[in-house]
């Protein structure tokens, strides 16, 4: 198991592999390329950065797990879709949104674990309840998950903060977002990936 700071500091142990994930996050549609290769962060939890190749492989990986990322939220579209759209008495309205609240934050602490079975043993994987279950009750997982999620957080703020440029600068805006989008995305899918093994 990858320890945190092994993990932090991941990203920059190959300079140039650093350089051209950074280059592939921040162009739209090909920075599936960089889901797909986080997913092979997540799989092979090494202290240096995986290599660089197959990128339509890589690629189909990165749209694979997006839908994978849409399924698991149809849950929470449908109780938002209810909320706004039906004006429902107050106290059930009320319940109506504590319920979509943590339908939210059970979608977001399962589904990592499920885009990490599904890298390692397809799509069936994604939706076991047995191999997700093995998974999410670890206390790693639990440790790891609140790790990532606080660097999630302050990686993206911090990335759009920098990222308020003007209009004419646009290259160097998504430069900036692929960067943290990409170093962010390393670290926490190293993680993930971690806990998982230390789960199996």
């Amino acid at each position: 198991m990858i320890p945190i700071r092994s993990a932090l500091a991941r990203p920059f142990t190959d300079i140039r592999r650093l350089i051209g994930g950074i280059l592939v996050s921040s162009i739209p549609i090909i920075h599936l390329t960089s889901l797909g290769y986080f997913l092979r962060c997540a799989t092979q939890t090494t202290e240096k950065l995986p290599a660089w190749n197959q990128p339509i492989y890589l690629w189909m990986q990165g749209l694979q797990a997006s839908i994978i990322i849409a399924i698991y939220h149809i849950p929470v579209a449908i109780l938002f879709f209810v909320l706004s759209r039906f004006a429902l008495p107050t106290a059930l309205g009320i319940m109506m949104a504590v319920i979509n609240i943590v339908t939210l934050a059970a979608t977001w602490y399962t589904f990592p674990a499920a885009l990490t079975n599904f890298a390692q043993n397809g799509w069936r994987a994604a939706f076991s309840p047995v191999q997700l279950r093995r998974t999410i009750v670890s206390n790693i997982y639990a440790k790891y998950w609140v790790c990532g999620m606080i660097i999630v957080t302050v990686g993206t703020y911090g990335g759009g903060l920098l990222a308020q440029l003007p209009p004419t600068l646009w290259i160097l805006r998504l430069l900036i977002l692929g960067s943290s989008f990409f170093i962010v995305g390393v670290i926490f899918w190293t993680l993930i990936g971690s806990a998982r093994e230390y789960g199996r």
